[in-house]
């Protein structure tokens, strides 16, 4: 699975299109990238500073500029590298205004904020660049079909195919360019609700999809009850570019799909909202690493 890194680290976006996946759902953060409450005065020591550069759908931009906008170090400029990330060495003052730019891309701003002490460096800041043409709109009612590899046969036949009702809206508050983060929610079958990390998040760029269903180590992002004892579940991340006229998207998915037999009497769900199927509690567990998810419009 890919890494998740971002997870500690502050997103703060300048940069906004018009376009996109709708604009009227509940507010929610993003599941990854917490808000950072900024300090300003508090002076970081002689320090590496570092980040990297996405588009909306989380791909690396290589060769931004990016610039340090006031401060000690106003007016420093470095470039990023070819995974997107970048290097800065220097005094910083939290608060500082980073910009990064990129032919083809909308200007996108940050701010340096708190030091982050499990990470290395200690210091990040984060950009996603919005393109200047409208993302594909993807927001609507949807069937959601979850498919496993062909040659996961250890699967019952109950778990290798399942198929789910899916809303997809935008996020009211959008932490990159208007309406490129959307958020899916199921519903009907027998699922169970409540898991820490339960439904799917969206990134767009132009026609160009990242999906998120679960956290991407091992919990999943939707659980449906099969029986008294028995449940299906699965993680995914999958990317993928909408056709035209975009009713139907599919794509081959990183992640696990798990068949879990509990022990009588026992939750699959433990006192944190985590799907738990360990040896300790469970009668079986079955996973498939991998599949298909496939979204066709209703």
């Amino acid at each position: 699975m890919r890494s998740s890194s971002a997870a500690l680290l502050p997103l703060l976006i300048g940069a906004f299109s018009v376009g996109g996946c709708g604009s009227d759902s509940p507010t929610a953060a993003l599941p990854t990238a917490p808000t950072t409450v900024v300090r300003p005065g508090v002076v970081t020591p002689l320090a590496t500073l570092s980040g990297k550069v996405f588009d909306t759908a989380h791909r690396a931009i290589a060769g931004a500029t990016i610039e340090v906008l006031d401060g000690v170090q106003v007016g420093m400029t470095t470039t990023s590298d070819a995974s997107g990330q970048y290097w800065f060495s220097g005094v910083f003052e939290e608060g500082t205004r980073f910009r990064a730019t990129k032919d083809g891309f909308l200007e996108g701003a940050s701010r340096l904020g708190p030091s982050c002490a499990p990470c290395n460096p200690h210091h990040w800041v984060y950009f996603y660049l919005g393109l200047p043409i409208a993302p594909a709109n993807i927001a609507g009612d949807y069937t959601m079909t979850i498919d496993a590899p062909a040659g996961c046969s250890a699967l019952p036949a109950e778990a290798r195919s399942r198929t789910f009702m899916a809303t997809i809206v935008a996020e009211r508050n959008q932490p990159t360019a208007a309406n490129t983060y959307c958020r899916g929610d199921f519903s009907g079958a027998s699922l169970l609700r409540g898991a820490v990390w339960e439904g799917l998040w969206i990134a767009v760029a132009g026609d160009y999809i990242d999906v998120t269903m679960g956290d991407l180590h091992g919990q999943p992002g939707i659980i449906e009850q099969l029986g008294s004892d028995t449940y299906f579940s699965a993680g995914a991340w999958a990317k993928t570019t909408i056709p035209s006229p975009g009713t139907t998207f599919t794509s081959a998915f990183e992640g696990e799909i798990v068949h879990c037999v509990m022990k009588p009497g026992l939750a699959l769900l433990d006192a944190n909202l985590r799907h738990n199927c360990g040896a300790d509690r469970a009668v079986s567990r079955i996973a498939c690493p991998g599949g298909r998810l496939t979204f066709t419009r209703r």
